[in-house]
């Protein structure tokens, strides 16, 4: 025996086959492929004279050891016998050259082929010569069958060859074969949800159907796509059905009570109750080792900026990252939490290290008195990566890896870390870039995993010169999984200042850049912008105009100035339909508007607004595209300064309307006491969307309080 793998000259056992016969140079040997056993069966001819003595035979081996069948006998006169295995038919078929049926005739020089069979599963050959196959009525020297090397199925059929040396023709014989009937199966999802309820099927048929019919129950007209999307509108129990069909037919799969569907009662919420995700500060006072004269006013236990990110590979497992402690310069560290039960239940623990309250310094990277703009993505590996930008006075420089930046006393830095265990801890600190903050910022960063690519990230930021003339748009790339991070690229230079620069990846491997511009220099007009990138992010087109700004969006509050977080972009994971919801002034209120790209943001609809009552401001959006094809805005609503409620608005014709609104807040929230950037993140999760946010409370010793819930 050869195992598969080792050297050609490597053979083991040498087992003795049990029969009484002696042997001959006749014989064939094929293996039945689809048997784990090992299962082989060998047409041999024995060199035995006697006329009752068995002169064809098959040898069968188990995998374990051999046995013997009689295929003819000396008086039936067969030589050049081979095997065939009909998986098809759970057959052995076996063929021969015998004398001619009605010539007769036992010289061995030909005569005519004959078959037999036998199942598979209990051998055991007729008497006889067998059935002719191939008989020539003017010659009897027919001979040397051959066939196959391959073992039959229905589809190939039996063919056999054979010659005549007299005539020198070759005859041959057909049986079987051509195309097997398709086998209809389908998969989907989701199978269960409420009313509108889109539903991706997925063909999973066999046997090479090349027509579908769907039939969805719901007597909407029958698809003939072969993995059709189907939109249920009204609640009940479906059962479904798929015809697949070639040219040899066709079966019919029917899935009784396939899809179930819920209407949502009008008043009553489609949002989860919330759960409370952070816990108590483990920020001691004075960790950011301020020099003198600064003091350290942190408010104990603030939280703000929260950030959710779910993993595209395992359904149910988040990790969210939020700033902590807050005074009137900036956050002191970072927070992160991590659920496995899609948001029920959190565990929270220390965030990357990306400043001195974080447990940063000179060595270990991340010395900085304060950390800003949290960003989290997961990769299709499950490796999660994050973000934050560093800033403040320290008296040692961070390093960075790029030679380029200019690292001075008033720093700042673009700062990322992975997770290997879903967030509990983070890996070492890489500066992606320094400068010296009293020349030139880095501002609105964000970090974005590829969801399809495993190891691949990209991170996307701002320099931006202090007096606002010159902006340049960068971005790095990792394809080791954040080990190590390419050379920076250039997305744009411009003397245009932009804001809130985030990746999507869309299907096909193109990047986007969206960003806003805030102030018309030279020809770019401000407003939603984005830039294309087909080949990775290595060179970037033209940013193209998603809707302008005319006034930019007023500083009536702080939660609604622009800033890196004032605006949002999401990408539908069923079609790749483009969503960007950003606010906007509108006469004399901020309002948020959404637009929507089916070409991979080369061209966008007119933008719609999202607020239910236009004379209330509304601000802080976030969008996400449930696994179903649902969008999902979050946003908070102005009723008084500084008085705002957090809504959801739902749609389910493709953000064209928002006809269901929900409010989160039981009372309206007081945010004068908290700065700003009170907002709300979303997170896709199959046909859920999680959601994330962080709202002050002004209750003793919880000034602010993280929550997550589930839009349904």
């Amino acid at each position: 025996v050869h195992t598969d793998g080792q050297a050609d000259g490597t053979w083991t056992g040498g087992e003795r086959i049990p029969t009484s016969e002696r042997s001959d140079d006749h014989m064939n040997l094929k293996a039945l492929e689809a048997d784990s056993s090992g299962r082989i069966f060998a047409a041999v001819k024995t060199g035995e004279t006697l006329m009752s003595k068995p002169q064809i035979m098959l040898l069968a081996y188990d995998g374990m050891s051999w046995a013997t069948h009689t295929f003819g006998l000396v008086s039936d006169c067969h030589n050049r016998a081979s095997v065939l295995i009909d998986e098809g038919a759970n057959l052995l078929r076996m063929i021969a050259t015998g004398p001619h049926p009605t010539i007769g005739g036992c010289n061995g020089g030909g005569g005519a082929i004959y078959m037999k069979s036998t199942p598979l599963s209990a051998i055991n050959f007729a008497p006889g010569r067998g059935t002719p196959i191939i008989v020539d009525d003017d010659s009897a020297v027919v001979h040397n069958a051959s066939s196959t090397k391959q073992n039959l199925t229905a589809t190939t059929g039996l063919a056999v060859l054979a010659s005549n040396d007299s005539t020198n023709r070759y005859w041959h014989y057909h049986e079987g074969g051509g195309p097997v009937p398709s086998t209809a199966a389908f998969t989907s999802t989701p199978t269960t949800g409420t009313a509108p309820l889109n539903v991706q099927f997925t063909d999973a048929s066999t046997g090479g159907p090349t027509s579908w019919s769907w039939n969805f129950g719901d007597s909407s007209p029958t698809s003939t796509a072969q993995n059709p999307s189907h939109t249920y509108t009204q609640a009940g129990t479906y059962t479904v059905a798929l015809t697949a069909s070639n040219s040899g037919g066709g079966t019919t799969n029917s899935r009784t009570n396939y899809i179930t569907v819920t209407a949502i009662k009008p008043g009553v919420p489609a949002v989860s109750p919330p759960v409370t995700v952070d816990g108590p500060t483990t920020l001691a006072p004075g960790c950011n080792r301020l020099p003198l004269p600064l003091k350290d006013s942190a408010v104990a236990g603030s939280e703000r900026d929260a950030r959710v990110a779910s993993d595209p590979s395992t359904p149910g497992r988040l990790v969210a990252l939020w700033s902590q402690d807050l005074d009137r310069r900036g956050p002191r560290a970072f927070t992160a939490a991590r659920s496995s039960d899609g948001g029920a239940t959190w565990a929270t623990s220390p965030g990357p290290v990306f400043s001195r309250c974080g447990g940063g310094n000179g060595r270990r990277g991340g010395d900085f008195y304060w950390v800003s703009e949290p960003s989290v993505s997961i990769g299709a590996d499950g490796k999660v990566y994050a973000l934050g930008l560093g800033f403040g006075v320290g008296p040692a420089p961070i390093e960075s890896d790029d030679p380029a930046d200019d690292v001075g006393n008033s720093k700042q830095g673009i700062l990322v870390a992975t997770s290997a265990d879903g967030g509990a801890t983070w890996g070492p600190t890489k500066a992606l870039t320094t400068v010296d903050g009293s020349a030139v910022g880095v501002s609105d960063s964000s970090v974005t995993a590829d969801p399809t690519r495993p190891g691949v990230a990209y991170v996307v930021w701002n320099h931006r010169s202090i007096d606002g003339v010159a902006n340049t748009i960068y971005i790095r790339r990792t394809l080791d999984g954040g080990a190590t991070w390419e050379r920076r690229r250039v997305i744009r230079a411009w003397a245009t200042a932009s804001f809130g620069h985030q990746i999507v990846v869309i299907p096909g491997g193109v990047l986007l850049d969206v960003f806003s511009t805030l102030s018309r220099e030279g020809r770019v007009l401000p407003g939603m912008q984005v830039a294309r990138s087909t080949n990775g992010g290595l060179t970037w087109g033209t940013p193209r105009r998603i809707a302008s700004m005319e006034k930019g969006v007023r500083d009536r509050a702080p939660w609604t100035s622009q800033n890196s977080r004032s605006h949002d972009v999401a990408v539908s994971r069923k079609g790749g339909a483009v969503y960007v919801a950003w606010p906007t002034t509108v006469g004399r209120t901020t309002r948020i508007l959404i637009a929507r790209s089916s070409d991979g943001g080369q061209t966008w609809l007119k933008p719609v607004r999202v607020g239910a009552n236009p004379a209330l401001e509304t601000a802080a959006p976030s969008v996400e595209v449930a696994g179903g094809g649902s969008v999902v805005v979050s946003y908070l609503q102005v009723v008084r300064r500084r008085q705002v409620d957090l809504w959801v608005a739902r749609s389910t014709d493709g953000g064209r309307t928002f006809a269901q609104r929900d409010k989160l807040t039981a009372t309206t929230v007081d945010t004068a006491k908290m700065g700003s950037t009170h907002s709300a993140w979303l997170a896709a999760d199959g046909s859920a969307i999680r959601m994330i946010y962080a709202l002050p409370t002004l209750a003793p010793g919880d000034p602010s309080r993280v929550s997550a819930t589930t839009v349904r």
